[in-house]
């Protein structure tokens, strides 16, 4: 019983842990412990699982659009991440494109906003009949340290649908609501 309480305490005591697992199995067990290897996909799982859509934007896809999420960045120097998603019916989703946009200018000022960012979500895409399309609506997440500078370019550009939002990070997988606006503005 005594080595079923040494076991307890190491997987859900107050100490338990990968260091309270190592000093069981090395020091009740006399085993040599092992950590669970993480999964790792290599280049070739990858390369496997890529789908040729033979255009930018599926065949399937009904809308297109973007996310955009500010980091601080190292040393102050902040910049964007922006994912460019298809959406169908069934709820089909597929990754289009990713960028980190690293801005020559600072993210505190409005113009840097226009000149590095904008560019990046008016590009157009190509869908299977060769046709160029646009973002159909951008989401840009306004926490952080540019909440000021993300309200005001969407303002500016809020006749393409680009709308900031207030992100927000979720235990345990679950999602909110939709992000996007019930009604069309303006």
């Amino acid at each position: 019983t005594r080595i079923v309480e040494q076991w307890l305490a190491a997987t859900k005591g107050p100490h338990a842990g990968n260091a309270a697992l190592r000093s069981f199995y090395n020091e009740v067990l006399g085993e040599p412990f092992q950590e669970a290897e993480k999964a790792r996909a290599d280049e070739e799982d990858l390369m496997a699982r890529v789908v040729d859509w033979g255009a930018e934007i599926p065949a399937w896809a009904t809308a297109v659009v973007a996310g955009v999420d500010t980091q601080s960045g190292e040393g102050g120097q902040g910049y964007w991440e922006v994912g460019v998603w298809a959406f169908g019916q069934g709820r089909r989703a597929g990754l289009v494109a990713h960028y980190i946009v690293r801005p020559e200018g600072s993210l505190f000022d409005d113009a840097t906003w226009d000149a590095e960012l904008a560019p990046i979500l008016m590009r157009p895409y190509t869908d299977h009949r060769g046709r160029t399309r646009a973002l159909d609506a951008v989401s840009i997440d306004s926490g952080g340290h540019h909440t000021q500078q993300c309200y005001a370019f969407a303002e500016r550009w809020k006749a393409r649908r680009w709308w900031a939002i207030k992100g927000r990070g979720n235990a345990k997988g679950k999602r909110s609501a939709t992000v996007w606006p019930q009604a069309q503005s303006g």
